[in-house]
């Protein structure tokens, strides 16, 4: 089984050998699958996808290097979720600390959640620019800023809970 890219799609094409008679030849079937634009009948040119800014810019890089950046992406929307989360559930329950300091924790786990699901389309599409263009992939200060505020707000509930 073999994995051939043509014209944007992808196929899987089993290749049998016939021989007879010192002649060879092959019949090969395909089975496609479109990638990047499944029930258009075809693949979506790069110039007509969003954000223009990241698509206008390079070559279509090997799709599976698309698929890492995204699923990194989602793990930061994950995070970004799961911080909001925290945030809601501080406010809710009837933490043994003031009023005051329980709700600006869950202001600021919050506010870290919605910091971190900007960042991480920002950074998103910052690494898909750069794999188009065959750029170093770009740093970012973001995830040091997020951990230490993590640090600071558990550093917070520890000291109060003490």
């Amino acid at each position: 089984m073999v994995l051939r890219n043509a014209g944007g799609n992808l196929g899987v094409t089993k290749d049998r050998e016939v021989r007879g008679g010192g002649t060879y030849a092959a019949e090969a079937r395909t089975v496609a699958a479109v990638v990047g634009g499944a029930g258009t009948g075809g693949s979506v040119r790069s110039s007509e996808r969003w954000p223009h800014w990241v698509y206008r810019s390079g070559e279509d890089p090997d799709y599976r290097f698309s698929f890492a950046n995204e699923r990194t992406y989602l793990a930061w929307i994950r995070t970004a979720l799961a911080l909001v989360a925290a945030g809601v559930a501080v406010d809710a329950i009837n933490l043994d600390m003031s009023a005051w300091l329980q709700r600006a924790l869950a202001v600021v786990l919050v506010a870290l959640g919605l910091a971190s699901a900007v960042a991480s389309w920002a950074r998103w599409a910052r690494s898909e620019r750069a794999i188009r263009r065959g750029d170093p992939l770009p740093s970012s200060l973001f995830t040091a800023v997020l951990a230490g505020a993590i640090v600071l707000a558990a550093l917070a509930v520890l000291v109060v809970g003490v």
